[in-house]
This record gives structure tokens, sequence and C-alpha cells, in this order.
């Protein structure tokens, strides 16, 4: 079973804990009653309800190559990114705050935004001021009043393009927000 983070905060790491069972099937907490389905070649796997002995909710685990494949060991898992390219990944730290990546793995340059889902998945309250530093800038980006997004200045580059940001609350302050 793997405990990894998530962009869920620290009580919610069950979206990034799965398990294989004897059933063959793969399933995680969060999901309760359902099943990793293999939906095909080329295609995002994704959690079904579980459906006793379905063979594309049938999974195997092979210890030497360390990977996940279909029972019948024709596809296995990969990490991929979403259709547009675009992913979003955040990790608590020790602090409270969150270190988050931007990631473009699309073909065409792309604008980023943290929005209130994104920070609400991170545990960030609607009306909750926050910091943000560029982590690889070494700079710090203007504190963000409540209700705000995170917007990149300009768009990720094609295939590859990175931003690091660490994301930490107000504790107890609040921005003067001007009228």
């Amino acid at each position: 079973m793997n405990t990894g983070g998530s962009c869920c905060g620290p009580q919610c790491y069950d979206v990034m804990r799965f398990q294989l069972l004897a059933d063959q099937t793969l399933r995680t907490p969060s999901q309760p009653g359902h099943c990793l389905q293999n939906a095909g070649p080329g295609l995002q796997a994704f959690f079904a309800p579980c459906t006793p002995g379905a063979a594309s909710q049938q999974w195997t685990y092979n210890p030497t190559t360390e990977q996940i494949a279909t029972a019948a060991g024709q596809l296995c898992l990969s990490v991929g990114a979403p259709s547009n390219g675009v992913a979003v990944i955040g990790r608590p730290l020790i602090d409270g705050g969150w270190a988050v990546g931007f990631f473009n793995a699309g073909a065409l340059d792309a604008d980023v935004v943290c929005d209130g889902n994104c920070l609400g998945a991170m545990g960030f309250e609607p009306s909750q001021a926050f910091h943000v530093r560029d982590l690889w800038a070494h700079a710090d980006l203007p504190d963000l009043p409540p209700g705000s997004n995170i917007t990149l200045s300009g768009p990720l580059q094609a295939e590859g393009g990175v931003a690091l940001l660490k994301i930490w609350p107000f504790f107890n302050a609040t921005i003067p927000v001007a009228v």
C-alpha cells in the first residue's frame, strides 16, 4: 500500500492510497465500492463500481519490474497528464504551507491558474489570505487576499514547462482590501 501525499491536505491522503486485493482489484479508500477499471490502450483508467470477476477491473503487480498491469498482462498503468497536458500537484509542508508544482506536458504553451477549487483542495478556506513564493526565482509574489486565484505571470512552455511555488496561509491575519 502506498501512503503518499495529495492536494487534499493532511486529512485526505486516501486519494493517494491504493491496495491490490486478493480478488485482483485495485481499490482506494476514497472511492468505497469502486475498482480501478482498464479503459483500453492509451486511455485513462478510471474508478467504476466494482463488478465481481470483470476482466477490465483485474490487475497484477510484478515486484521485479514494479509494474501494475492488467491481469492478462497486456496493458500497464503509467503516469500520464490530463488531456490538456497541464497538471497542478501539491504536497503539504511541515510549516502549514504547500509546495505546488505547475507542469505542462502538452504540445502547446498554456496558462495555469490555481483557482478556489485548487486552493480548497489544499485546505485553504475561501476567506483565507495567503503568501506565495516562487521557489526557483527565490522571490516573493504579491500576497493574495481571500478569494484570489494564483495565476502564473506567463504561459508555461510546451512539453516541459514547470513552475514551483510555496503557498502558505496568514495565521490570524488578513490583508487589507482596497475600497
